[in-house]
Formats: structure tokens, sequence, C-alpha cells
């Protein structure tokens, strides 16, 4: 026969858990996680079962996690301390643990409210999924409003779970202050803001909701009482989150970065690095894609999940309104002519000098582009050009920027001792996106070639194209292209890596780098700081950045041609002598995590 497991959390329950525990102690077995309390709680607790814990409190969906973890039937019923089952739902439980067919049921709640039961303004049948097979329910881990999710069928039971909501007043206006509490900081982590006037509408609202709409008024004084106080607990949901962004807005720098959706590719690199330079002294609230599955390691730093991939340009104009009108600081970490564009619009005056950073990766300039430069200087002077090399700030100081400076793009952070250690040759790696300005199809020539001579030489291919549009149907093709090679030692990485993994990439590699003169003549690659970080010495096309940085430190060997069979040679050359360019790129890290530590861009920030 079916067991059942009841799961109850509980903090200075005293006056209700009696009457609880006493409807339920026909149950196999009583779990009860207790946060703390001072009363006679976990004493009466331990009258009816053995099995009471004592826990911290992170929260109601992770409280009943918790207990959902210590119990071990088939069955689990959870129920709140102020929750009665009746003999009638007791028979009709029992009876569905023998013949059931479903994975969960909704029970239908009747609550009272100071002493009368509300059967109007939205509080019944207030079904509530508390009766469930243990192996086939979780909680979410809300702060507070958790529900059960189930995997599997979901029926209804008939007869109703008694709910001593409100006993009086006093308890009444706990609770309002508990719950509006805890929903502000759920509105926080949600990256939901508030108004004043958002706190009005919504508390009006909630009242018209359930006075009216709800029925409420059928329910006497009691109905107008309680939609009052749902009204006022709205309110104060968002005076309370609105306080606690005016807190929090004291020292707080505003990071727009749209593109921002995993661990991987270097705009979480370049975020990484700023927020491992900083000293705690500002805030930081990264306003990200909406679909961002990324975490950072750090009590100072705030996701905003905002952008939407195909509307992000439009979104960006809305937003940086938004912002321009708070007091913080605003910094567009990957910064583009667009973004000019939207913050005139959205000033509809001249920008403060000091309020708004941007960071130009690199800068194609035609006559055009350099037209419009120039008016966009005039018309906001006072914004804060940052770029990496002198090349890209100097197109907007010759446009009128006063205030364009070089700042080092920042690198990823790297453990020192990791930057000592001497690695033998694994293989030829192709790292990043796969695009044809970072001369993908040479590289996939080259693997047609290494084939043909029937070559030993493994080699990786990291082939994620799809970045935000970049993929184009060349690439496409010349994807498909390598993946008819039957070239045994090729490896296809295909999925997007976790940062230690990408790390692990570079790690007795030889970097093959034949990106384009035109789009890389003075663009930092954070492929080639990364490869260096990780000793990897790196094969590039002359002209470019990262020709300048190989021949700098000796750690690869620079091209005049993309030709296969040039590739090859070089390819060659550094196996034969792997020791000594490992060494050189091992050092060409160990200088370049100083010169481009994010140290010089965070004092820039917070200046």
């Amino acid at each position: 026969m079916s067991s059942l497991s009841i799961i109850i959390i509980t903090k200075n329950e005293a006056r209700n858990i009696r009457e609880c525990l006493e409807s339920v102690k026909w149950a196999d077995e009583i779990i009860v996680v207790d946060s703390g309390s001072t009363d006679d709680t976990v004493a009466i607790c331990r009258e009816f079962t053995p099995h009471v814990y004592i826990q911290d409190w992170p929260g109601f969906g992770i409280q009943k996690n918790r207990a959902l973890g210590y119990a071990t039937k088939d069955w689990v019923l959870s129920l709140d301390a102020d929750e009665r089952v009746t003999l009638e739902l007791r028979s009709e439980i029992e009876s569905i643990m023998r013949e059931g067919a479903a994975q969960g049921y909704e029970i239908p709640r009747l609550s009272s409210f100071c002493g009368r039961y509300i059967r109007h303004s939205g509080w019944f049948p207030d079904y509530v999924t508390r009766l469930f097979l243990r192996q086939s329910g979780q909680f979410t881990n809300d702060l507070v409003h958790e529900r059960v999710v189930i995997n599997g069928a979901v029926a209804r039971l008939k007869h109703c779970l008694l709910h001593e909501s409100f006993r009086d007043l006093d308890q009444l206006l706990a609770k309002m202050n508990h719950y509006s509490t805890a929903g502000a900081e759920m509105l926080s982590k949600k990256g939901r803001d508030a108004t004043l006037s958002q706190a009005i509408l919504h508390g009006l609202w909630a009242f018209i909701r359930s006075y009216f709409i709800r029925a409420g008024f059928l329910d006497g004084a009691e109905g107008f009482m309680l939609a009052v106080s749902t009204a006022e607990g709205t309110y104060y949901r968002y005076v309370k989150r609105l306080m606690m962004q005016r807190q929090g807005n004291a020292a707080m720098l505003n990071i727009v970065e749209p593109t921002l959706m995993s661990d991987a590719g270097h705009c979480h690199s370049f975020i990484k690095a700023l927020i491992a330079a900083s000293t705690g002294d500002i805030a930081f609230r990264l306003w990200v894609n909406r679909r961002a599955a990324v975490t950072f390691d750090s009590g100072h730093v705030e996701m905003r999940r905002y952008f939407n991939r195909r509307i992000r340009r439009l979104q960006s104009y809305f937003l940086y309104r938004r912002l321009l009108k708070s007091e913080n600081k605003l910094f567009v970490s990957t910064a583009g002519r667009t973004d000019l564009l939207m913050l005139n619009w959205a000033a509809r005056g001249t920008i403060p000098p000091g309020k708004v950073y941007l960071y130009f990766h690199w800068f194609n300039p035609g006559k055009n582009k350099l037209r419009s430069l120039k008016k966009m200087a005039a018309r906001q002077p006072n914004l804060v050009i940052l770029g990496p090399t002198p090349s890209v700030v100097n197109v907007f100081k010759d446009a009128g920027f006063a205030d364009a400076r070089v700042v080092p793009y920042p690198i990823t952070p790297r453990n020192t001792n990791d930057l000592n250690n001497l690695n033998a040759f694994r293989y030829l790696l192709y790292a990043g996106a796969a695009r044809q300005d970072k001369g993908f199809k040479y590289v996939v020539d080259l693997i047609k070639y290494l084939h043909e001579r029937k070559s030993q030489i493994p080699i990786t291919i990291q082939t994620s194209a799809e970045h935000f549009g970049k993929c184009d149907a060349e690439t496409m093709a010349d994807i498909e292209r390598l993946k008819a090679i039957p070239y045994p030692y090729l490896t296809l990485r295909t999925e997007v890596l976790s940062a230690t993994e990408y790390e692990e990439l570079f790690s007795g590699a030889v970097a093959i780098q034949l990106y384009s003169t035109t789009d890389f003549s003075d663009r930092v690659s954070g492929i080639t700081l990364d490869a260096f970080s990780g000793g990897c010495p790196v094969i590039s096309t002359s002209g470019t950045w990262i020709a300048r940085m190989v021949e700098r430190f000796e750690a690869g060997i620079v091209l005049d041609s993309t030709s296969p069979e040039t590739v090859l040679k070089s390819v060659e050359t550094i196996i034969s002598d792997y020791a000594r360019y490992n060494v050189n790129a091992n050092h060409a890290g160990q200088t370049l995590q100083q010169e481009n530590s994010a140290d010089a861009l965070y004092k820039t920030l917070i200046e």
C-alpha cells in the first residue's frame, strides 16, 4: 500500500501548529523544517514527530525543497502551519493513494479572514497543488509564492483544505509586511524597477479586482477589509522596491551589453575582467540579453535580462532614455555608431560631462561615417570615447570628440601559475566563431590539404557560427564543406563551451588566425590574448594587430600568404620547435596580462 509524508515549514507557529499536526497525525511520516522559532513551535512538533530539523531561512521555495528532501514515503502532502486537513479530505487522499492515476493533485482551499470563511474576493476555491508523488514533484525556488512543478498529469480533489490565514489584524499586518518585503526582493531579482505611480496604480487595481471584479462585497465587512489589505500589500511591495532602487543607486554603474548570452565569447570575458578589477566601491548593473544564462560571482553585480535579439536597437533607445534620467553613469561596453545615434536621440539635449562612456573595440572609418561622427561630436561633445589602440581613438579625436582615450582591452583574468605551465604539442586550433573575416575558409582549405597529403596532424575546430546574425551563407557552406572532408584527425566542437573548457582549448595548441587585414589591421583580438595566456603560439596573417603581437614576442609565425601549403609549412616549423614557441607565448601572456589589466578601465569608469 502507498505511504504518505507530510511536510511543513515553520517559524514561530506555536499558535497554529498543534491543530495542523492533529489533523494529519494519521499519516505515515511527518517532516517539519523550522527556521529558528523562539516560541514553543519546535517542542510542540516533537510531540508528534521525531523528524524536526532546524535550518536557516533561504526563502519559501528552497525551504520547502529542503523539507521534501527529508521525505521518504511514496506520496507527499505539503501543508502550511495554519492549514487543516478535514476528515472528508483525509478519506479522499487515502482513496487517491490507492487508486489515483495522476502524479499530482490540486486541492481547493477555503480560507478564513478575521474569523469568517471567504467564498469570494478571489479566495475560493483557490486550488493549490499540494498532494503529489515524491519522485514527480519539486518546488520552485522563489522567495515567496512558490509553487509545485509536477512531472506528469495533475488532477483535482473535491474536498477542501481549511486555511486559518488571518486570525486578527495584528497577524494580517505582520504578514503584509513580510510578504511585501519578499515581493520587493523578487521584483529586484527579476530586474524590474518600480515607480511611485506604479505603486499607486497597482494598489488601486488590486482593490478593484478583489472587491468588485471578484465580488468581495458579498463577503461583507471582511470582504472590504480584505480588499483594502490586498491593495496595501501590493502598494507596499512596489514602494519597497522603489526604496531599494534609491538606496542601490547611490553608487551604481549601468553597463549595457545586449549580446551577452553565456559565459562563452569575449563580451563575457570583457565584463568578467572588469568585475574582477572592481574594488567593490561601486555596484554594477548589467543590462544583457533576456535569455542570458550567465552569472558573476560577485555580491555587487545585478543582472537585468532586458534585450531581445531582434529588437535590441529599438530597446536600446528606450533604455538610454531611462538611464540618462538617472544619476548614475552609463557604460556601453561594445559600442557602435548606432549607440551614438540612439544616445543622441534619447538625450533630447546635451549629455553632461562624465555621464556616458563608450568602448569602441574597433571602428572602420568611411567618408559617410566620418561625416556622421563630426555631427555627433558637435551635438554631444561630452561623451567619453574609449578604445584599445591609438588608431581607433584618433578617429574620434579627429571628428571632434574632446574626451577620447586609449584604454587597454581588458584581458580575461588568469591565475599567474597557469601562465608558467609548459606543454607539449597536442593539435592545431581554430577558436571562436566561424566567420569569413576570421579566415575560416582558409582553415577548411588547410584541412582538405592535410587530408590529401595523408597527414596525421590533429586539428580542433570551433564551429559555433550562429552569433547574432554573423553567420552568412558562405560560412555555412564552408562548414558543410568541412564536414564532408573525411580527415580522421579532425575534431569539431560545435557546442557552446564553458569558460573552463574554452581556456583548456589553448593548452598544447597552435592557434590559426588567418584574419582579414582589412578588418583586423588595428583591431585587438581577444582570441590572441587568450591564446598567449594559455601558452599557445599563433599563426597569423601579416598587417594585423595579431601579427604585431606575434612578432613582438616571437610567439608564432606571421604569413603573407594564406595558401594551405604555406600554412602547413609554418605549422611544421612551430611543431618542430614547440618548446621555444610555448615559452615565448607564455612570456607574451604574462606581459599582456599586466598591460591589458582591466584596472585602467575600471579606474576610468569610476573617476
